[in-house]
């Protein structure tokens, strides 16, 4: 990345000396804000799935929004800690998305038609985060919900395919 861009850099505490030296070398030092996750908590290459960055369109403070649910290792536990370290926001969206996926242009952005039926089955199930207002469409609500907590300025397009993806057949090999 060139330089002057600003780092927030979530790492594990044991590996701090390791990743400082990464940055170092290339960029100002003021330019990166360091988040120690305790060594125990699981993260994935790709943690920053877990939230959409965003800024508030009022006040141009920074948020990481998360979905209502990410089971994925400990990945759902970033925006906590980067809220504690790094001077921004964590917020909890009752919609279903990974940031890492949403992609926006100037005038829309863009979500998985995936993602899209995965808030409206979360709208739609026993104990819903929120409720579908009487004589509204479930769809239109939850377009309603991710322009809200999203994006409000930017048309939402979902995107996806009708096309069968084969899954392929895992199996376990044991220990």
């Amino acid at each position: 990345m060139r330089r002057g861009t600003n780092f927030v850099v979530v790492h594990h505490q044991s590996q701090r000396s390791a990743i400082e030296g990464w940055f170092a070398d290339h960029h100002d030092p003021d330019t990166v804000v360091y988040v120690p996750v305790p060594d125990y908590v699981s993260l994935t290459d790709w943690a920053e799935d877990a939230y959409v960055s965003l800024i508030d369109a009022a006040d141009g403070s920074p948020y990481l929004v998360e979905p209502w649910q990410f089971p994925r290792a400990g990945d759902a536990l970033v925006a906590e800690y980067a809220q504690e370290y790094a001077g921004v926001r964590a917020s909890q969206a009752p919609l279903i998305f990974q940031g890492g996926n949403c992609l926006i242009g100037d005038e829309f952005w863009l979500l998985g038609k995936d993602y899209f039926a995965d808030s409206l089955e979360l709208l739609a199930g026993r104990r819903p985060p929120v409720t579908v207002p009487d004589g509204t469409a479930a769809a239109a609500f939850a377009r309603e919900l991710f322009s809200d907590y999203i994006d409000s300025d930017r048309k939402l397009l979902l995107v996806g395919t009708r096309k069968p993806i084969p899954v392929r057949e895992l199996v376990d090999l044991g220990p």
